[in-house]
């Protein structure tokens, strides 16, 4: 009878260390949860800062350069050779830019004939 007892304090022992094992394994688990939750909020609520921060920084400016090439006509065969010239370039340069155009460009006058050559 002695024996069967001892057994049945071992089986409780080791049944309430599993149990025990099992308690301190959730509440690691849990406090790990928690700590990864307030990381995460920390950084979610700088990460909101920082980008308002930035946002307000935004200075908005347009720059109208309508007027300075109203109209360039080539006339190529060849695709290959068909390109912005200098002016033009710059001044597509200065709007996608948003700067002001630079006022070394020509003048704003279209050719006198415009149209293909006959």
């Amino acid at each position: 009878m002695m024996f069967y007892a001892k057994i049945a304090a071992a089986l409780a022992l080791i049944v309430g260390a599993f149990f025990y094992g099992q308690r301190t394994e959730r509440n690691a688990i849990e406090a790990a949860t928690a700590r990864d939750e307030r990381v995460a909020r920390v950084a979610y609520e700088a990460s909101q800062k920082a980008s308002a921060e930035a946002i307000a920084g935004i200075e908005i400016t347009h720059t109208t350069i309508q007027g300075r090439l109203e109209r360039e006509i080539r006339v190529e065969t060849q695709y290959r050779d068909c390109r912005h010239s200098p002016d033009a370039f710059r001044l597509l340069n200065d709007a996608l830019d948003n700067r002001a155009p630079s006022d070394s460009i020509g003048t704003s006058e279209l050719p006198e004939e415009v149209g293909p050559a006959r």
